[in-house]
Protein backbone atom coordinates (compact mmCIF):
# COMPACT_ATOMS: atom_id res chain seq x y z
CA UNK A 1 0.00 0.00 0.00
CA UNK A 2 2.55 2.47 0.78
CA UNK A 3 4.52 1.64 -2.37
CA UNK A 4 1.85 2.96 -4.30
CA UNK A 5 0.67 5.64 -2.16
CA UNK A 6 4.73 7.47 -2.61
CA UNK A 7 4.69 8.52 -5.71
CA UNK A 8 1.47 10.44 -4.58
CA UNK A 9 1.94 11.56 -1.59
CA UNK A 10 5.02 12.27 1.06
CA UNK A 11 3.84 10.56 4.13
CA UNK A 12 7.52 10.41 5.44
CA UNK A 13 8.01 14.35 5.55
CA UNK A 14 6.21 16.74 7.51
CA UNK A 15 6.19 20.45 6.99
CA UNK A 16 5.44 23.04 9.36
CA UNK A 17 4.40 26.88 9.17
CA UNK A 18 6.28 28.78 11.81
CA UNK A 19 7.48 32.51 11.93
CA UNK A 20 10.66 33.34 14.12
CA UNK A 21 12.08 36.47 15.29
CA UNK A 22 9.95 38.93 18.06
CA UNK A 23 10.60 42.53 16.80
CA UNK A 24 10.54 41.32 13.39
CA UNK A 25 9.09 38.42 11.96
CA UNK A 26 10.37 35.92 9.07
CA UNK A 27 8.31 33.31 7.94
CA UNK A 28 9.65 29.64 7.26
CA UNK A 29 8.75 26.61 6.69
CA UNK A 30 9.93 23.89 9.40
CA UNK A 31 10.67 20.68 7.78
CA UNK A 32 11.15 16.99 9.50
CA UNK A 33 11.95 13.75 7.81
CA UNK A 34 14.49 11.18 6.62
CA UNK A 35 16.14 12.71 4.19
CA UNK A 36 15.94 16.72 5.31
CA UNK A 37 16.94 15.46 8.96
CA UNK A 38 15.17 18.75 10.79
CA UNK A 39 15.28 21.80 8.81
CA UNK A 40 13.53 25.13 7.23
CA UNK A 41 12.29 26.62 4.08
CA UNK A 42 12.18 30.48 3.85
CA UNK A 43 9.92 32.22 1.35
CA UNK A 44 9.76 30.29 -2.00
CA UNK A 45 9.90 33.87 -3.31
CA UNK A 46 13.02 34.06 -2.19
CA UNK A 47 16.03 33.53 -3.29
Amino acid sequence: FFEILSPVYRFDKECFKCALGSSWIISVELAIGPEEGISYLTDKGCN
